[in-house]
Order: structure tokens, then C-alpha cells, then sequence
């Protein structure tokens, strides 16, 4: 089997091993990501026929992951929003590479509401905490059990700070962000994991692109998925992505590599081909698939069976 298992739990036990002098609470600038602040009166409601979450869980949380997408029910851009102090104010966090995309997509769907898009001046801090949580560390919304902390601030949320750890975690975890993992009109939502990782809501109202991914998931039929990736070493720089992953008894392709970091990797991948491979490659490099923890027990269960 090339399975192994992620425990999303010993977080903190990871970035101990792999970063010795983190404290017991570490930040990191993620300078890819941007902040767009969306405000007026019902952008709330603007924004519920947009996005593929429902905008009534911020009634309870203070984020929420979900996709914008286009007609056809392909992703355009992933994206985290956060509820501020007035009912007619929110934070849209996106990859900064599409930020001016997205401006312009909500834009054009706001003529009619007259609803405000701007650049907001905070940026996105990760945040590494073990214990004594700030009221103004907000748990990643993608996963039940809190594998990072954002925090909206202008400055470091914390004492020390640090480069390089929230990217590796992220993707050792198999959760893909931004348009580069994400290409722009090409990717489905349940293909990336949305439903998996809080980011769509099959009981809310109609949304754009809302048809296909609801038939999607009535089907129950998703064949291909992101997954994380294992490599025995580092590839060098200009290692070409578009090379396929190989199933090398049958010698046929079963996923592409969407990101990688260092020797892991999130890629998309035909999960029961993957699941019962013997051995699989990418290049001359042998790799081990991963299923992550957060992915529903039942369906881990008959995947392994």
C-alpha cells in the first residue's frame, strides 16, 4: 500500500521537531494572501449568492472557507471571510495573485447593491499557538481540530516570528490554497476538497455554479480529489509540474502535482486508483499518497477495505 495515515492533532509536536526555536507562540506573514474588506448595507446577502458557504454560520463562527465559482460550477477563486463589528462589514481574505480578479468579479455582480470593494491595509498573520489563545486568533476554518490561527493585523500578532512553516504544514496536511494550486476556471469544488474542508453548503440558496457541484454531491461520484504527497527527496527548482504521477504497475497516470514545498506535495488524484497502487511515481522519484485524518471516517474506511 502506498497509504500512510496523518494524525492533524500533534500539531505543535510537528513544528517543535521541525523547527527547534519556535515558541509557544510563533507567526508568520503570509505575504501571498490579501485582504479585501466588503461593505453596505445587505453585502451579507450579496455575498450568500456568490459564495459556495452559507454566510448565516458567521451568526456562530467568526470565519468561514468557501469558493466563489463561475456558471459552470468551475472554481475561480478560494477564499476565507471573516465577520467584523457591523452586520454590514466583511473581510474577504484571497491569494494576492487574483486579488484584483476578485475585486472585479464582485464588482461586477454588485452594480445592482451598490455594495463597496476595497483593498484593506491588515494583513494575514498564521499564528502557532500550544495554549493561552488571543480573542483575536481565529481558527482556520477548514478543519475541525485547529492546525493554524489566523489573525487580521497591520502588525506581528506575536513576539516571534518566523518564515516557512504555515506552507509545509498546509500541504503536508493535503489542503491546496491559492490560485496556483488552485488554477483559476479549471478546478471543481468537491475535487479540492470543499466539502471535506467546511467550504460548501448543500442547504442554502441558490449561488452561482450552484447546479452542477449540488449534482454533483447528490451523485455522490467524485473520482479524482486533492491529496497529499510524500517525496524522498527535494526536486530541484525547475522540475516540471506538468509531468504526470504514475501508478507504476500499470504504468498509467493517476494525478497531477498542484503545489509542493520542499519534499511534499498536494496533488490531484484518481483516489481508488491511488488507494489500491502498489508503488507510485513521479519522474525517476517513488512517492507515498497520504490520507488526511479530516477526510470523513466512513469513506477513509471503504477506501482501505
Amino acid at each position: 500500500m502506498a497509504i500512510r495515515c496523518i494524525n492533524l492533532k500533534p500539531i505543535f509536536r510537528f513544528l517543535s521537531c521541525n523547527y527547534r526555536q519556535i515558541s509557544s507562540c510563533t507567526s508568520e506573514l503570509l505575504q501571498n494572501r490579501t485582504v479585501l474588506t466588503i461593505e453596505r448595507a445587505s453585502c451579507s446577502e450579496f455575498l450568500q449568492g456568490l459564495i459556495t458557504n452559507d454566510m448565516d454560520l458567521l451568526s456562530s463562527q467568526k470565519s468561514l472557507y468557501t469558493m466563489l465559482l463561475n456558471s459552470k460550477g468551475r472554481v475561480l477563486f478560494d477564499a476565507i471571510v471573516y465577520k467584523t463589528e457591523s452586520p454590514d462589514k466583511f473581510h474577504l481574505e484571497c491569494c494576492s495573485d487574483v486579488a484584483d480578479a476578485v475585486s472585479k468579479h464582485l464588482r461586477v455582480y454588485s452594480l445592482r447593491k451598490k455594495i463597496a470593494v476595497s483593498k484593506s491595509s491588515l494583513s494575514v498573520w498564521a499564528v502557532f499557538c500550544d495554549s493561552g489563545v488571543d480573542k483575536d486568533f481565529i481558527p482556520d476554518p477548514r478543519c475541525i481540530d485547529p492546525w493554524v490561527f489566523r489573525c487580521l493585523s497591520e502588525s506581528p500578532p506575536s513576539r516571534d516570528v518566523k518564515n516557512g512553516i504555515y506552507t509545509k504544514l498546509r500541504i503536508s496536511l493535503g489542503i491546496a490554497e491559492g490560485s496556483k494550486e488552485i488554477p483559476v476556471g479549471e478546478a471543481f469544488p468537491l475535487e479540492y476538497n470543499a466539502d471535506f474542508l467546511n467550504g460548501v453548503s448543500f442547504d442554502k440558496g441558490c449561488y452561482v455554479g450552484q447546479e452542477l457541484t449540488a449534482r454533483v454531491h447528490h451523485t455522490g461520484v467524485v473520482r479524482k480529489r486533492i491529496m497529499p504527497l510524500e517525496l524522498p527527496e527535494e526536486p530541484s527548482e525547475d522540475c516540471d509540474l506538468s509531468k504526470p504521477v504514475i501508478d507504476v504497475e500499470s504504468s498509467k497516470a493517476v494525478g497531477k502535482i498542484r503545489g509542493l514545498c520542499e519534499n511534499r506535495a498536494v496533488a490531484l488524484m484518481r483516489v481508488k486508483e491511488t488507494i489500491s497502487s502498489k508503488g507510485l511515481c513521479w519522474g525517476n522519484l517513488n512517492l507515498k499518497a497520504n490520507i488526511p485524518v479530516w477526510w470523513p471516517l466512513l469513506m477513509t474506511e471503504s477506501l482501505v477495505q
